[in-house]
């Protein structure tokens, strides 16, 4: 007999649903602050764009949460790829492969559009940062050797260095270079 599953995918789309409060709780505790969205920005994203997809990840069985939220991903759909912009499991509850079944959720959509996924990380430079890319290698994904910054999320900070990964295969700079100009133009302006 099978297990009984719990986990759903709930599609957020808009920062006054009940599950966006804590989605949001889990980004902050999540990401570096110059790797986030301010909830303005982010409101302005839910109105703006029918091409970004938040789904927060509810699993009532592990849950500490009255909501039975245990995280979120997002990403965009462009013209050539898709672009994951942001994953997170509550703290919590990390190593229980709740990350793992979300990026099978999201290769799934890529696999369905027939567009590649790319996604970007910071680079290794300590062990939290070298575990999170080992993620993604075990899930498929692979390094590209192409120069990337991600513009900034809040007004006077600098662009950020960051590593384009890719599934199923690696992307080429053609690629990266018709990608580039929409996703800088989902990014804040300043």
């Amino acid at each position: 007999m099978g297990e009984l599953q719990l986990r759903e995918y709930i599609r957020i789309t808009d920062t006054q649903e009940p599950l966006f409060k804590d989605c949001r709780e889990i980004y902050e505790n999540s990401f570096p602050i110059e790797e986030q969205r301010s909830a303005d920005e982010q409101e302005r994203v839910f109105k703006e764009y029918g091409n970004f997809y938040f789904y927060a990840i509810s699993d009532s069985s592990i849950s500490l949460r009255k909501s039975g939220i245990v995280g979120f991903i997002t990403f965009w759909e462009f013209g050539g790829v898709l672009f994951g912009e942001h994953l997170a499991i509550d703290d919590s509850l990390r190593g229980k492969d709740i990350g793992g079944a979300a990026i099978e959720f999201l290769k799934e959509k890529s696999l369905a559009t027939g567009k590649p996924l790319i996604l970007e990380i910071e680079i290794p430079t300590d062990p939290l940062k070298k575990r999170r890319e080992q993620f993604y290698l075990r899930h498929g994904f692979v390094m590209n050797d192409i120069k990337h910054f991600q513009p900034p999320f809040h007004k006077g900070e600098a662009p950020l260095e960051l590593l384009i990964m890719s599934y199923p295969s690696h992307i080429s700079q053609g690629v990266y270079d018709r990608f580039y100009p929409e996703y800088k133009a989902i990014m804040p302006e300043f």
